[in-house]
């Protein structure tokens, strides 16, 4: 985050007041979110080891990703991948 504000010239507070008042969460919820979201694409766009999904997306491993997304959607990465179809890009 400190990065961001600086980059447009903001302190970290008030980019965080700003951030929180417009979308209703923190900089930090929206993130993880953001991630956990990209992690569940992956798994319907890829072929991709669930290993190779958690570093891609930031997790420090995927037993970390295993966890947080079974807080989010109820269940793991592999039961989620098996659930939903496989969904190719278009070109």
């Amino acid at each position: 985050m400190r990065l961001i504000a600086g980059d447009i010239g903001v302190s970290r507070s008030y980019l965080s007041r700003v951030f929180h008042k417009h979308a209703g969460r923190t900089i930090s919820d929206y993130l993880w979110q953001r991630r956990v979201e990209h992690a569940a694409r992956l798994l319907r766009r890829t072929g991709w080891p669930v290993t190779a999904i958690a570093a891609a997306c930031g997790y420090s491993s995927d037993n970390y990703l295993r966890r947080i997304f079974r807080s989010v959607y109820g269940m793991t990465p592999s039961e989620y991948r098996q659930r939903k179809p496989y969904v190719r890009r278009a070109r």
